[in-house]
């Protein structure tokens, strides 16, 4: 018998688990600006899980609020 996919573990409490910390949102959006910025630089600069940052880039992005731009540097559109 040849074992199945590996079982899924969910997250705690229901929530997603690259859903950001309570204040980390506003940290990364506080290194968001006009000026093209390092994915990484927001990363290493509020600590944040990299799957958090993605998470809310990937929010601005749907809300048209995010340019990405060559060389994983992004900018908040004004």
């Amino acid at each position: 018998m040849t074992a199945g996919p590996p079982a899924i573990e969910e997250p705690p409490s229901g929530q997603a688990s690259d859903e950001p910390a309570e204040g980390e949102r506003e940290r990364i959006l506080e290194t968001l600006g006009p000026t093209p910025v390092a994915i990484d630089d927001s990363i290493a600069h509020t600590g944040a899980r990299p799957g958090a940052v993605q998470l809310v880039l990937l929010e601005l992005d749907l809300s048209d609020r995010l340019e990405r731009h060559p060389g994983g540097l992004v900018s908040l559109l004004l």
